[in-house]
C-alpha cells in the first residue's frame, strides 16, 4: 500500500468507515498504560477494575434511568467538537466573527468513581480523564489540530490530571425517596493538554474545563458541552467551542482513534488533499467578505475621526 493509500485509510477510521488504524505500538501503551492494570489470564474482569469492560445489561434498567452508576468503571468516548478559530489579527472572540469553524474528532478514556452523597445532601460522582485525543483540519491554518492529554516529557514529573464532577441537582427527599432521581444533573470535565498545529506543540500543560447541564444518563447524551478552552498566540486564535454527539464506544475504536492523533502528531498522517482544497475553498468567500467589512468599517473611522 503506497503512503497516500496509507494515510487515506488511516484517516477513514475517524469518519466512520470499516477501516481501522490499529498500530501494534498504540495498542501496546494503551494496554500498559498507568492506572490500568490489566486483568490476570484466567480472572475475569471486576466491574471495580479500571479496564473492565461496560455492560449496561448488568444494571436494572429503571436503577439506570434514575441514577448514576454504582460501579466504578473506565469510560469509552467519542464526539464531535466545534470550536471557533480566528486568525491572530483578529481582535473579536465572539462567535459569530470567526474566521472558521473548525470540526474536531475526540477521543477520550475516563476512570470513573463510585456515586457518594456529599457533605450538602447532594449525590456525586468524580472521574478523571486519562487519555483524550481531539484532531481536524484547519483550512484558515492550513494545518491539522491535535488536542492531547498531557504527558511529562523525559526527566519531568508525571502529569497529574484533576479531578472531574457530576452532581444531581437535587437532593433525596428521606419522605419521598421513590421520587429521587439522580437526574437532571450537571457535569464538569477539567482536563491538561497540549495543542499540535501538525507535528508542532504550540500549547503545553493548558488546564481547560467544559460543563453541561441537564444530563440524564452516563456517558451523557444529546447534550452540548460548553467547551470553555480558548487561547491566542503568535501562532494559533481559537475561541471557546462545544462537544456534542457524544458515544460510549469499545476500547478498540479508542485505541484506533487515538492512534490518528498520535499518528498525526508523527508526521505519519494527513487529511487527503482533496478535502483541504473543499475545505478552502468554502473558507474563501468568508474571509473575502470579513476582509471587506473591515476595509469598509476602516474607511468609515477615517472619515469620521
Amino acid at each position: 500500500m503506497d503512503r497516500r493509500n496509507f494515510m487515506l485509510q488511516s484517516f477513514a477510521f475517524s469518519l466512520g468507515a470499516s477501516s481501522l488504524y490499529l498500530p501494534a505500538a498504540i495498542a501496546q501503551e494503551e494496554a500498559q498504560s498507568k492506572g490500568s492494570p490489566l486483568t490476570p489470564k484466567g480472572q475475569q474482569p471486576r466491574g471495580d477494575q479500571p479496564d473492565a469492560p461496560r455492560d449496561p445489561g448488568n444494571q436494572d434498567p429503571e436503577m439506570s434511568r434514575r441514577f448514576f452508576p454504582e460501579l466504578a468503571e473506565t469510560e469509552f468516548e467519542r464526539s464531535v467538537i466545534r470550536v471557533p478559530l480566528f486568525r491572530p489579527s483578529n481582535t473579536s472572540s465572539a462567535p459569530e466573527d470567526a474566521d472558521e469553524l473548525v470540526e474536531l474528532r475526540a477521543y477520550m478514556r475516563l476512570e470513573r468513581k463510585p456515586p457518594v452523597t456529599n457533605r450538602l445532601g447532594y449525590r456525586q460522582f468524580e472521574f478523571t480523564i486519562r487519555n483524550w485525543e481531539l484532531f481536524g483540519y484547519s483550512a484558515l491554518y492550513d494545518a491539522n489540530i491535535t488536542f492531547t492529554a498531557s504527558e511529562a516529557d523525559p526527566g519531568e514529573p508525571e502529569v497529574v490530571q484533576p479531578r472531574s464532577i457530576c452532581v444531581a441537582l437535587t437532593r433525596p427527599d428521606p419522605r419521598r425517596p421513590e421520587e429521587y432521581s439522580d437526574y437532571p444533573a450537571m457535569i464538569h470535565y477539567n482536563a491538561i493538554y497540549d495543542i499540535y498545529l501538525d507535528s508542532k506543540r504550540i500549547v503545553r500543560k493548558m488546564p481547560g474545563v467544559a460543563m453541561a447541564t441537564g444530563v440524564m444518563q452516563i456517558p451523557p447524551h444529546n447534550v452540548t458541552v460548553a467547551f470553555q478552552k480558548p487561547f491566542k498566540s503568535q501562532d494559533i486564535n481559537l475561541g471557546a467551542g462545544t462537544c456534542e454527539d457524544m458515544q460510549p464506544i469499545s476500547k478498540q475504536e479508542f485505541v484506533a482513534g487515538r492512534g490518528v492523533g498520535v499518528g498525526i502528531r508523527r508526521g505519519e498522517l494527513d487529511l487527503s488533499d482533496d478535502r483541504k482544497s473543499q475545505l478552502r475553498e468554502g473558507l474563501r468567500p468568508v474571509i473575502q467578505q470579513r476582509d471587506a467589512a473591515a476595509r469598509k468599517e476602516a474607511a468609515r473611522r477615517a472619515a469620521n475621526p
